[in-house]
């Protein structure tokens, strides 16, 4: 795999194996000198035909990329590596959702976007892209992990284009501390934000002031039992500064090693938002 990050897999005996930056778990290696087994982690990113990966500095040039990511984008692998990744995206205001959340991810453990790709023949993939910030010996770099958003996805299709049929329903990511990991695109038309305005800041500030310490308090708590709970009230203030009420479900969620990221809710508008 081509990368402009070059790191030495060495065997045990001192032969060099191979060079570059491993996306997967864990890779096994012959050494064809001495004949040992070598094992050597990776970043451990899961692969999936409806996903691809790109690593890239955090000024957007992209360093490595998944083989994924020729076959779903179309574009060579050499096109894409040494490229600025401003150029995958749709328009503008993808290219600037994108540049919002990747200076936010870093000393983050983790965010999400929903957000449109562009494909080498002109067409627009709808995905959801996993940011995580990545350390390595003294540089940084920002992992993109990308899934793809299927046709059939019903509900996944109702998140990423907002329609008036579905005003009443929005979904949210919410880390351990009430820091806003992800929201969907419908809150543009409920709140008034743009969901890279939300993601990375603690809900705290949102929240209707006068709830805020009761509500941080109940919240840590069932955290803390990562159970599910719902909560039937909870007031938020819309850009305007209008108080919108609102019921939420929530369920605790989990990355792909089983690590627990926070609480993906569920939320129904109250009818009483819209009323006039």
């Amino acid at each position: 795999m081509k990368s402009l990050i070059v790191t030495e897999y060495r065997c045990r005996c001192g032969r060099l194996l191979f060079k570059g930056l491993l996306l997967k778990d864990l890779v096994e290696a012959k050494c064809a000198h001495c004949n040992s087994v070598s094992l050597f982690k990776g970043l451990n990113v899961p692969d999936s035909p409806d996903r691809f990966v790109i690593l890239a500095t955090p000024g957007g040039t992209i360093v490595n990329v998944s083989a994924s990511a020729e076959t779903l984008l179309g574009f060579s692998m050499e096109k894409l590596v040494g490229g600025k990744i401003e150029k995958l995206f749709a328009g503008e205001i993808e290219k600037e959702a994108d540049q919002a959340i990747a200076k936010k991810i870093i000393g983050k453990k983790y965010l999400r976007l929903g957000n449109t790709y562009k494909k080498s023949d002109g067409g627009a993939l709808p995905v959801f892209v996993c940011y995580k910030h990545i350390q390595k010996g003294d540089r940084e770099f920002i992992l993109r992990i990308v899934d793809i958003i299927p046709e059939a996805d019903e509900n996944a299709i109702k998140q990423a284009n907002f329609s008036s049929e579905n005003i009443g329903d929005f979904v949210a990511e919410m880390d351990e501390n009430s820091m806003v990991l992800y929201i969907d695109p419908s809150i543009e038309k409920i709140f008034g934000y743009r969901p890279e305005e939300v993601i990375g800041r603690s809900l705290a500030e949102f929240r209707v002031p006068e709830d805020n310490e009761w509500r941080e308090k109940n919240t840590k708590m069932l955290v803390s039992q990562k159970k599910s709970f719902r909560a039937p009230d909870f007031r938020t203030l819309a850009k305007d500064g209008k108080i919108m009420d609102y019921e939420a479900y929530g369920t605790p969620f989990y990355d792909d090693v089983g690590d627990f990221l926070g609480y993906r809710f569920v939320c129904w508008m109250k009818d009483e938002n819209f009323s006039k």
